[in-house]
């Protein structure tokens, strides 16, 4: 595991986080941009958190004992993450 900065997501892993949160930022609520093509098995769109305009975020941070697995991530839209 990398020490410190943002975490390590592969797009599977950004698909089941997104499920868990149901399309919408963890922090102010607002459905995150391009969530419906995601999530709705679209083989011809790619899930990349860069493209989409969300950023993938610790909920405890590494410094404090954080992983990057999927139960300590989040998805927060660009103003939230900013």
């Amino acid at each position: 595991m990398a020490k410190g900065g943002a975490p390590h997501v592969n797009e599977k892993l950004e698909i089941e986080i997104l499920k868990r949160q149901g399309g919408r930022c963890n922090g102010c609520g607002l459905t995150l941009k391009g969530v419906e093509r995601i999530l709705s098995d679209d083989e011809d769109d790619s899930c990349t958190s860069r493209k989409h305009g969300f950023e993938a975020q610790h909920i405890l941070p590494r410094s404090l004992g954080g992983t990057d697995y999927s139960h300590n991530l989040m998805l927060l839209c660009e103003d939230c993450h900013g």
